[in-house]
């Protein structure tokens, strides 16, 4: 049979609907996605995925002590970090038991801070 060939962005597309990470490892800060304190003690932000994934995917974490809920003056990390009500075109990324004190309905962005290397990946592997 002929060799297909396809262009390097149709090949991460196709990557991406199984497997899309977000991550610091350069060591600089980057921030994910927008949300919003939804309590004095959580946050919750949207992450809008590069492509549709092939389900509902899962989350995997690594260096949570650098994944940030950045609001106004305050940048606490999280002891609870996971996914709600995702679909496989976004993910409510929910953050709970803050190390600090947020106000609540304070608008802010989900942060992989600098300082050390943090990920959050989004599995929708078989």
């Amino acid at each position: 049979t002929d060799f297909e060939h396809k262009l390097f962005a149709q090949e991460l597309a196709l990557c991406q609907r199984y497997y899309e990470k977000y991550s610091n490892s350069s060591g600089s800060t980057y921030d994910i996605g927008s949300g919003y304190a939804h309590s004095t003690d959580g946050f919750r932000a949207n992450i809008a995925f590069k492509v549709t994934k092939r389900a509902t995917p899962s989350l995997e974490i690594t260096g949570q002590s650098f994944i940030r809920a950045q609001t106004t003056g305050n940048s606490p990390t999280a002891s609870s970090i996971t996914i709600q009500n995702s679909n496989t075109d976004f993910a409510n990324v929910n953050m709970t038991s803050l190390s600090n004190t947020i106000t609540d309905g304070t608008a802010g962005a989900l942060r992989l801070a600098s300082g050390g290397d943090s990920s959050l990946a989004f599995s929708s592997e078989l």
